[in-house]
């Protein structure tokens, strides 16, 4: 069951802040819709970098590192230009189609060169090698129109009986037995009631970095004294709940461009080819596609690592205030220059805030504290970024079209004695005009038992608490250095794994049958499941048919019903990827998550090949007779296909590193076995 706050609609909230305006507030934009803030956001495609994901598991989240979450976000990925980005780093055939928009302004690729000008890399691919310089992102955008998570995700299941959406519902609280610590049920509001439903399995919390928190704490679980306070019966004292709350800020720079008077992208000519088409300004966000990140001097010394990014705006076909098409934008006129606007980002804020309870009551927006810019450091950051901006915008590029910064000072900032454009005057803008990216992490923070700041576990348990987990980007430790929506459907992908793997274990008995085992010929297969439906039920087939005297036949391609391997290495044998061949071991980062049709083929003529999403699963099974291979990953349920001496390991569930009953064959191996449509064949001479 998914139960969502409200239909398809937007709100604004306004909470309670220390900095950032100058009443001390600011808005808050929180999107309630079924797909949450994917239906509002930028759409950009970024993931962050490396060391993010290795400080999670250096903090003690272990398989956080990012050799562990790599294969989550390529399995949700369908990546519609993989032919032009680093490979390896991608995916085809996931939920969430990812892809350049196909229209963009000419002055996007100024504004690289602008960056080139000035030293920087133009990237093609932010998540592959390189993480610095000037690029144009792919967005989570299919044919012109925005990919939300309920558009990926969810609509194309909707349909499952096992599924029930509901709308227009207000999560109240999870019931928990205080006796026992267990979850078992969940109470909402729905048309001014309230109604309970019971949960015999877990509670999926993705209410986000401002709404997990809150319905945790409305659930008496938290710390004691604020619960006391606003009156919420205890029923675990977990005194992170609500902290360790941190943003992307931004300072938005506004440039005139002089050269190019204002326009009015949206007309009937650019309606009627979207309409269409689905193509022009309509399909894209103008200049937001573009950004860049940067190492600012507080960075990282050994470089790659930037702590500054750079957001763009402009040349947006924007709806004018009369909703007419071919209306003036605003109170803009046609003989005023054009506006650009570069906004610095902190990637790596310092600075923590906090959420608390108004009230007890579930419908009153929470007391958010979010203590932007407290740290110093954040401030020196910012600085360094509209220095950047400056200094761009001052390039011979961008100097042909005239930009020139707006000379409007901010008004507590217009003041004697501060010198328009000094440090002194940007931090006193900063203070007073920055407003928040809509990237709020770590209010759930994920962390061990000894962080007292921690929330969840590293399988994203509650602490203390059973049948209850979070995944969203309250887990975050800290922030992705990236906008943050491809990481949180990652986190998603994994705890769903997670959840998979943990009722498999629960249900699942050595010497199970749900898979059939037949042999064919003298050689045996040996099968074993992680039940569940893995790949959203996709099928997926193995064949394999020849001969090859190289190609050993000690470990086959399997389906993974469950998890993901770091590395799955197979002796060498003649790859060939898209029609390049190489006689070289078979890496599963190399070529990662075979999503699209890869084949190998063997100086005697096997060959083999699939298609259709499907992931390479370890395989560390002991042997009675025979030999099998030992790549070093443990795997809870494994899947065998004969060895290089006919053996195989027989028909049974194999758990951990129990034994496999080996069988001699001769010379051939064959077999398969069949669920639910599901079909895996082995056929073949051996050695």
């Amino acid at each position: 069951m998914v139960i969502e706050a409200s239909s398809f609609a937007e709100i604004s909230r306004t909470n309670v802040l220390n900095v950032l305006t100058i009443l001390g507030k600011t808005k808050l934009l929180l999107s309630q819709v079924l797909g949450g803030c994917s239906v509002i956001n930028g759409m950009m495609y970024l993931r962050g970098h490396p060391k993010d994901y290795d400080s999670w598991e250096k903090a003690g989240n272990t398989g956080w590192g990012y050799s562990d979450v790599l294969p989550y976000f390529l399995k949700s990925e369908d990546n519609l230009e993989i032919e032009d980005m680093d490979p390896g780093y991608h995916g085809v055939g996931g939920y969430l189609t990812v892809q350049h928009f196909p229209d963009r302004p000419a002055m996007a690729q100024q504004i690289l060169r602008a960056g080139e000008e000035l030293g920087y890399p133009i990237v093609n691919d932010m998540n592959g090698r390189n993480f610095s310089g000037f690029t144009v992102t792919q967005m989570k955008t299919r044919n012109g129109s925005r990919v939300s998570s309920a558009r990926a995700f969810l609509r194309p299941v909707r349909e499952r009986p096992n599924l029930h959406i509901m709308l227009n519902t207000t999560v109240s609280k999870i019931l928990i037995d205080k006796q026992s610590s267990r979850m078992y049920g969940v109470e909402f509001i729905r048309d001014g009631k309230k109604q309970t439903v019971q949960v015999s399995k877990e509670v999926i919390l993705s209410g986000g970095a401002v709404n997990s928190p809150q319905i945790l704490l409305l659930s008496g679980i938290g710390p004691s004294e604020d619960l006391a306070k606003a009156q919420v019966p205890l029923i675990k004292d977990v005194p992170g709940v609500g902290k360790n709350l941190h943003n992307h800020v931004a300072f938005f720079v506004e440039f005139h461009v002089k050269n190019d008077t204002a326009k009015f992208d949206l007309d009937w000519t650019v309606t009627t080819d979207y309409l269409l088409n689905r193509k022009g300004p309509m399909s894209s966000t103008g200049l937001s596609q573009v950004t860049a990140k940067l190492n600012t001097k507080y960075a990282d010394p050994s470089g790659n690592d930037p702590d500054l990014q750079i957001f763009f705006g402009g040349y947006l076909a924007d709806c004018a205030k009369t909703g007419e098409v071919g209306d003036i934008l605003n109170d803009e006129q046609p003989s005023d220059p054009r506006i650009i606007s570069m906004s610095p980002v902190v990637l790596h804020p310092k600075s923590n805030g906090y959420i608390k309870l108004k009230s007890n009551n579930p419908l009153d927006h929470p007391l958010i504290y979010a203590n932007y810019l407290t740290h110093p450091d954040d401030i020196k950051t910012l600085i360094e970024g509209v220095k950047v901006s400056l200094r761009l915008a001052q390039t011979k590029t961008l100097q042909k079209y005239g930009f020139e910064l707006s000379p409007t000072p901010i008004p507590d900032c217009d003041k004697p004695g501060m010198k328009f454009g000094s440090d002194e005057y940007w931090e006193c803008a900063i203070r007073h005009a920055t407003g928040p990216e809509n990237h709020q992490a770590g209010s759930c923070k994920m962390g061990p038992a000894s962080d007292p700041d921690s929330v969840v576990d590293d399988k994203l348990h509650v602490r203390g608490i059973r049948g209850i987990r979070v995944m969203d980007a309250s887990v975050m430790p800290r922030v992705v250095s990236a906008n943050t929506a491809a990481t949180v459907m990652m986190i998603a992908e994994k705890g769903s794994d997670m959840v998979k793997t943990f009722w498999n274990k629960q249900t699942v008995k050595p010497g199970s049958t749900r898979y059939i085992a037949q042999s064919e010929g003298s050689g045996n297969v040996g099968l074993s499941n992680r039940l569940g439906s893995g790949n959203g039920g996709r099928n997926a087939t193995v064949l394999g048919n020849g001969n090859d005297n190289r190609y050993k036949p000690a470990q086959a391609a399997t389906q993974s019903f469950g998890s993901f391997p770091k590395q799955v290495t197979i002796p060498q044998y003649n790859t060939s990827v898209n029609g390049a061949s190489a006689y070289k071991p078979f890496d599963h980062n190399t070529h990662a998550i075979p999503q699209y049709h890869h084949g190998w083929q063997g100086n005697n003529g096997y060959h083999g090949g699939y298609s259709k999403p499907f992931y390479v699963d370890p395989v560390k099974p002991k042997a009675s007779s025979g030999t099998f291979p030992s790549p070093g990953v443990k795997a809870d349920y494994s899947r065998s296909f004969g060895n290089t001496q006919g053996y195989g390991g027989h028909g049974n569930t194999v758990r951990d590193n129990s034994a496999v009953t080996g069988y001699p064959g001769s010379n051939t191996w064959n077999g398969h076995m069949t669920r639910f449509g599901q079909t895996w064949r082995i056929n073949g001479n051996g050695p």
